[in-house]
């Protein structure tokens, strides 16, 4: 609360101030008369002070408030932005001040999912005399780490000057424009001739491409195709299958690896491999195609697929030995 000024802010009704009793009265009455302005204060004070003519040294004193309300203030919230725009807030004042006021705010984020969109903290913003709205923008970041869609608040803080009304706080969605991709590929030639003897390996990296997520990336990759695969718990051929799947090092003994790349490893890539087969069999051309997708549910927000599938094409080299003749 303020002082108020006499003169300015109140007068006394009698215009001196005195208070006379009369005989046999214990109530004497007087009236202050307060002066009505356009200028916000948030209330001011009055303080009476009450001194007996006759002994000075009897005195009393005691607070009467005048209340002063300025324009109640009320926020609202603009569009959604993409990261690296300016979210629009507009205020709202009812009545128009007289002259310029300054009205306080705070900025936050939304951050329980990582987000981090904009600088918080404490500001202002200075509507001119005579408006019944100003607009303001807080500026968003456009980074290169990908994130879930997130909101920036204005939230009215109170000063001298004007009332804080209701609604006094508002948001704007940020939404994120940094989507990494998972995708597959071969290391290499995309076929190979079978040959007759040893075990050939081909690699299958599985690359996390674009922003930077905060999250590790759950991924699988199952093969199929024409080429045979070998189940069996150990590491030979034991009955001529065409291929085994490996991921790390470790034989799968099935047709699926269940991988994942962490965030922050040397690189953003996992390699699936297949250990493959050779032999002297007369066979068609084979295939083995591998097909990612992503597992499980707690993968970063917006990692999408981008080639999702790779084949590659194991040559024949072997021809049947011709028919020898029969001589009479």
């Amino acid at each position: 609360m303020l002082a108020a000024n006499p003169g300015w802010d109140y007068c006394y009704q009698s215009g001196t101030g005195g208070v006379t009793w009369n005989s046999g009265t214990r109530v004497a009455t007087f009236q202050l008369q307060t002066n009505g302005d356009s200028v916000a204060d948030n209330g001011e004070t009055v303080t009476m002070r009450l001194t007996d003519a006759g002994d000075s040294s009897r005195t009393a004193s005691f607070t009467i408030t005048i209340n002063e309300t300025g324009p109640v203030v009320t926020i609202t919230g603009g569009a959604a932005v993409t990261e690296g725009g300016d979210a629009t807030f507009t205020l709202n004042l009812n009545p128009a001040p007289t002259a310029n006021l300054r009205v306080d705010y705070t900025v936050s984020e939304e951050t329980g999912d990582r987000q981090s969109f904009v600088t918080t903290g404490d500001y202002f913003v200075t509507v001119s005399a005579n408006n019944t709205s100003q607009t303001f923008t807080v500026s968003t970041t456009n980074d290169s780490t990908d994130e879930p869609n997130g909101s920036v608040t204005a939230t009215l803080a109170g000063r001298t000057g004007y009332n804080v009304g209701t609604p006094s706080s508002a948001s704007v969605t940020v939404n994120d424009d940094d989507a990494p991709t998972l995708s597959i590929g071969i290391d290499g030639n995309t076929s190979v001739v079978e040959g007759d003897s040893g075990i050939g390996t081909v690699d299958f990296p599985v690359t996390l491409s674009g922003p930077t997520v905060v999250g590790p990336v759950d991924f699988q990759v199952c093969f199929s195709g024409t080429a045979t695969l070998d189940t069996d718990t150990n590491n030979d051929f034991p009955s001529g299958e065409d291929y085994q799947v490996f991921l790390g090092g470790t034989n799968q003994h099935g047709n699926c690896a269940d991988g994942r790349i962490n965030v922050g490893a040397t690189t953003a890539q996992a390699i699936v491999s297949i250990k493959r087969n050779t032999d002297t069999a007369v066979e068609p051309d084979e295939t083995v195609i591998a097909t990612l997708t992503l597992r499980g549910t707690s993968n970063p927000p917006d990692v999408s697929l981008g080639t999702a599938t790779a084949t590659f094409t194991i040559l024949n080299d072997d021809t049947a030995a011709a028919p020898r003749s029969r001589s009479d």
